[in-house]
């Protein structure tokens, strides 16, 4: 069976998971932690530090869009990739777009205000992982703190400067997809997924799984702002996922 090495609340985790769903391929989550999930990755060989990753018989396949191109070549029933060449790159040049485009901003937008809230942060991070997840964030909070806003380059001024990208991003998804229901074609792909599945854990819909008690207000605006900028996600993910 697939193993798949993820953080549950992340975006493209979410990107992996929902291919592996939608394609209805049998696998097993491992829920890691920021911080401690260096030792677990340098134990199966990994070429990076980055998650999803998946484990298959002897295969290794790190990132979401790699996992979703392997996942459609060896398992190719309901395929996220279209066949036509011309729509094919399509596909991949509007999954890169969000990659690029919404994925690292919505990221910084969400930890520049999670970052601000230890206690709340430590139970979205530990979120269905081992029992002692929370007991060794809290023990690494300082240095887990100092990392993350040096490694996503968390300002205010860098948050300002995300929120203006993503709502340019989101703008031009929206304004292309108009009358659309599809980012290609007239079916579902990879591109939809991407698009869709790298603003859920903002939105945190029924199907994304996570569902926290306490919301910071800030993280609420940021999620209103993006539901409102995105008025397909709802269909997306309500009809696909």
């Amino acid at each position: 069976m697939i193993k798949l090495y993820q953080f549950p609340l992340s975006h493209y985790c979410e990107k992996a998971r929902w291919a592996l769903d939608y394609k209805e391929i049998e696998y097993e989550k491992v829920n890691i932690i920021p911080g401690t999930h260096f030792k677990v990755l340098k134990k199966l060989k990994a070429t990076n530090s980055s998650v999803p990753l998946i484990v298959d018989g002897q295969e290794i396949i790190q990132g979401s869009s790699e996992i979703i191109t392997y996942l459609d070549n060896k398992y190719p029933d309901k395929p996220l990739t279209p066949e036509d060449e011309c729509l094919k790159q399509e596909a991949l040049d509007w999954e890169s777009f969000a990659d690029e485009e919404i994925g690292p901003h919505i990221r910084r937008c969400f930890y520049y205000i999670l970052l601000k809230y230890k206690s709340t942060i430590i139970s979205y991070l530990s979120y269905d992982c081992d029992w002692y997840s929370k007991l060794l964030l809290n023990l690494m909070f300082p240095v887990f703190k100092k990392k993350m806003t040096e490694g996503m380059d968390i300002s205010s001024s860098t948050n300002e400067e995300s929120k203006i990208k993503l709502h340019d991003a989101l703008n031009q998804l929206s304004g292309y997809l108009n009358d659309r229901k599809f980012l290609v074609g007239d079916s579902f792909t990879r591109a939809d997924l991407a698009a869709a599945s790298l603003i859920a854990p903002a939105l945190r819909p029924e199907k994304f799984g996570f569902h926290p008690k306490k919301t910071p207000v800030e993280l609420q605006e940021l999620a209103d702002d993006v539901k409102h900028r995105a008025p397909w996600f709802t269909d997306l993910y309500g009809d696909f996922r």
